[in-house]
């Protein structure tokens, strides 16, 4: 048996390698378009706190209608107190109803919290892993991998509710108008 390798294992081998290359440099891009040091942000941490925001929000709108809902039951059991009117009490006693069904209607918070919790939890273990494979192709391998963004006309401008303390505030906008 010879040690020499063929032409034909020679260019076999440089194909296979070439391809590699190929589906190395392909993973990097990819990879980068996730997060990149040189991207404007980091599309996974940022919807990690997209998804944040949305139950903080969502928790303090579901306070709001808690606390509104609860004003309610308390003034109609006072102006029930005062009602003699068995016609009046009914309604009276609907209102109580339907602020109870408030209640219960808010219920979709803590689910809606439960489920976007697993989605985050999720997002930070795709984000702990794309980092173990950067830290593993090395920083320096991923320097060189174009980022851009791939959205077109309105939507590039299109970034919807900011975060807070980031983005502009109305103190900058209205000082445009001064």
């Amino acid at each position: 048996m010879s040690d020499a390798v063929s032409d034909a294992d020679a260019k076999q081998l440089v194909e296979e390698l070439q391809g590699l290359r190929g589906a190395i440099s392909l993973m990097k891009t990819e990879i980068a378009a996730m997060k990149h040091a040189s991207a404007e942000e980091d599309r996974i941490v940022a919807a990690t706190q997209e998804l944040d925001a949305i139950v903080g929000a969502t928790e303090q709108a579901t306070e709001g209608i808690l606390n509104l809902a609860e004003e309610i039951d308390e003034a109609v059991g006072d102006l029930k107190g005062g009602l003699t009117d068995p016609d009046s009490i009914a309604k009276a006693d609907h209102i109580s109803q339907l602020a109870t069904g408030l209640f219960e209607a808010c219920n979709f918070q803590d689910i809606t919290g439960q489920r976007v919790t697993k989605v985050v939890s999720t997002l930070k273990y795709v984000e702990e892993r794309v980092s173990s494979m950067i830290s593993i192709i090395g920083e320096d391998a991923m320097a060189d991998v174009k980022v851009s963004d791939e959205r077109e006309g309105d939507s590039r401008l299109l970034n919807g509710p900011q975060q807070q303390d980031k983005g502009v505030s109305q103190a900058d906008i209205d000082a445009l108008f001064d």
